[in-house]
């Protein structure tokens, strides 16, 4: 499984996984806390709304690609006068603009933000990577009414190694936004990241971390990740974690039956997990997880 290894070497200077920093800022600011008082603690939880938002966000997560608001903000930053926005070099090199204005022609800008850049590196396990990496806080608008908010770090790259293995990797902090949209998510993006690996003999892996607001809750996912190397492996449920908030509940913990990535199909194997609150048995619930690996060359195809 060479391939696997090689392949998911992370890019060098890649930002850093929602889970670690990204998701950490966009939590759910509440009063509710953890420990529930006893009054709470034998409220009924509806676990049906749970099941419906899991198996929404399994569904339209592939619908959200970084490189969409990219291709708009590029359009956008080409179609500028000349002096709005204003454009400065830091002392890393990167160009970025910063300034309130209006173009003669209509477009708006307000706050900050790079120029989309180029990735062109090798990392220490081989895969080449290219790609376009953003940064900025602010707004830009089109005269046609196309307007973006930008709100941390998105990008889109593709990783590829002499053994034939392709990676895409996207990532993108929460609070971007595309209007009209394009997107599932009409407002704010979530905080995402997505690693999707294919090898030459038909091999897929998914990696999945993020933080989503969903009709009924706030999923968040960490290190989420499925396998498919043919017809005997567990292909019907992930590894990772699954934590879900409501408001009046606080934190739920979504328990799955299967810990081995590497595991074979047995009756375990069936997209079914236990909700804990505190460590106390809720029920269990079913999820369909066939779209995360329901691709061939890429997630997005």
């Amino acid at each position: 499984m060479i391939w696997f290894f090689l392949a998911c070497e992370s890019p060098q200077e890649q930002p850093q996984k929602p889970t670690e920093e990204i998701v950490e800022e966009a939590l759910p600011s509440t009063e509710a806390p953890y420990l529930l008082d006893t009054e709470q603690q034998t409220q009924s939880i509806d676990l049906s709304i749970l099941e419906v938002d899991l198996n929404t966000l399994f569904t339209q997560v592939f619908s959200l690609h970084p490189q969409t608001i990219l291709d708009h903000y590029q359009n956008i930053l080409t179609s500028a006068d000349e002096g709005c926005p204003q454009w400065y070099i830091n002392e890393d090199n990167t160009t970025y603009w910063y300034d309130y204005c209006y173009t003669d022609t209509g477009y708006t800008f307000d706050g900050y933000g790079t120029a989309p850049f180029e990735v062109d590196e090798v990392d220490a396990g081989g895969t080449v990577w290219s790609g376009l990496n953003l940064w900025g806080v602010g707004s830009i608008q089109a005269p046609d009414g196309t307007r973006i908010t930008t709100n941390g770090w998105l990008t889109s790259r593709t990783g590829s190694h002499e053994n034939g293995t392709l990676v895409h990797y996207v990532s993108i902090t929460e609070g971007f936004s595309l209007s009209p949209s394009e997107i599932e998510w009409e407002e704010d993006t979530p905080a995402l990241s997505i690693y999707a690996v294919h090898n030459p003999i038909g091999h897929r892996n998914i990696v999945l971390n993020g933080l989503f607001s969903m009709e009924n809750s706030t999923i968040l996912l960490e290190d989420l990740q499925m396998l498919h190397l043919g017809a005997d492996e567990c292909n019907l449920e992930p590894t990772g974690s699954i934590s879900m908030f409501i408001t009046e509940i606080g934190w739920l913990d979504l328990v799955l039956d299967v810990e081995d990535l590497w595991a074979t199909a047995t009756d375990a194997c069936d997209g079914c997990g236990s909700v804990f609150r505190k460590g106390v048995y809720v029920g269990d619930i079913c999820m369909d997880f066939s779209r995360l690996l329901d691709w061939t060359d890429n997630p997005w195809e």
